[in-house]
């Protein structure tokens, strides 16, 4: 049913996204704990540093941590999607 109704209305489904189509969107799924940022990079030099500065900017140079999150993206979800889990 959900499949017909996506046909219908012109759209399809894909499984994969290749990695540099979806990369530039992951930078928003930051993690603020207080007043310091953990923002995911992705090994892309160009693009980690561009997006490390905006942040830099937003929140300060001493509050902003990058980390590299690679193999958590592969999945379609960055640090803010892992952390919404309770762990007992």
């Amino acid at each position: 049913m959900v499949y017909n109704i996506i046909a219908e209305n012109g759209l399809s489904i894909i499984d994969k996204i290749p990695h540099k189509e979806y990369i530039d969107n992951f930078y928003i799924n930051y993690l603020k704990i207080g007043n310091k940022v953990i923002l995911p990079i992705f090994k892309d030099k160009k693009q980690d540093d561009k997006a490390i500065g905006i942040f830099k900017d937003l929140f300060g140079c001493n509050n902003v941590f990058p980390v590299n999150a690679n193999e958590i993206a592969t999945e379609h979800g960055v640090l803010n999607c892992i952390s919404c889990f309770n762990v007992l």
